[in-house]
């Protein structure tokens, strides 16, 4: 058990957890000894070995030894490596801060990046968001391979289909830009075990990955910002819960 005197203990990560004293953060291993001092303004969990940390000269990552690996020198902000890349200075709000780009895992910048902001690669591409408040996504070479025309998109993620928003609507594209099934819905969430919830006309159905409604939107609402989980998912009708399997039947 670890001692009281730390303000915040957070989940252990490969087996150190970032803790708090004296608005300071260190790292301490699973029998409770400091191996990391307090000595960092934000500290997050491990990843891959690596853990993002704030100095006072900005953000970089260290080693489960404590070792600085990027420097920490990004006043924006970095993101965790994904398929080699870590952003550098990414947020919309980062705009004014350089460098801008993503870097390797030897901290060398390999793609500076103009956009107003800039996400993680996933499927070896990268959501963006241009001046004029338009998302569409680049591949590693920096080219923009969907056009940036959205009025919201997120990350591939581990997943072939992501959100995205147009003209007020929201629906879905692949990662070749293709629309799956139609931008007409007030709101979508992502797709768990091959079906994703969709709200049309005030109510809630779900969809396949080609697009098709395979359960009708009659439901009022339910736990769906998590989708699918063991073939089943609650929802709400006539004010009343139940939960259904993947085809839409009631279950017991």
């Amino acid at each position: 058990m670890l001692p009281v005197k730390y303000t915040t203990i957070e989940n252990y990560s490969e087996g150190l957890a970032a803790v708090k004293l004296d608005d300071k953060w260190g790292y301490v291993d699973r029998s409770g000894k400091l191996v990391i001092p307090h000595q960092y303004k934000e500290a997050w969990s491990f990843e891959n070995g690596l853990a993002i940390v704030k100095g006072d000269d900005g953000w970089g990552k260290i080693d489960r030894t404590g070792k600085v690996v990027i420097p920490l020198k990004y006043k924006g902000g970095i993101g965790a490596f994904r398929e080699g890349l870590a952003s550098v200075n990414g947020s919309r709000y980062d705009s004014d801060q350089k460098p801008r780009g993503y870097i390797d895992r030897s901290g060398k910048l390999v793609m500076e990046v103009k956009y107003k902001g800039f996400d993680w690669f996933y499927k070896g591409l990268a959501v963006v968001e241009n001046e004029s408040g338009k998302f569409g996504f680049i591949d590693k070479t920096g080219k923009e391979v969907i056009a940036a025309k959205y009025d919201y998109a997120e990350s591939f993620y581990n997943n072939e289909i992501t959100r995205a928003g147009l003209y007020g609507k929201y629906g879905f594209i692949d990662v070749t830009g293709k629309t799956v099934g139609e931008f007409k819905y007030e709101q979508n969430y992502g797709f768990a075990e091959g079906l994703a919830a969709v709200k049309y006309n005030n109510k809630w159905g779900f969809i396949d990955e080609t697009g098709k409604e395979v359960i009708p939107c009659v439901y009022d609402f339910g736990r769906y910002t998590s989708g699918f989980k063991n073939g089943r998912i609650l929802v709400w009708q006539n004010n009343e819960s139940f939960y259904i399997d993947k085809t839409g039947n009631r279950m017991k």
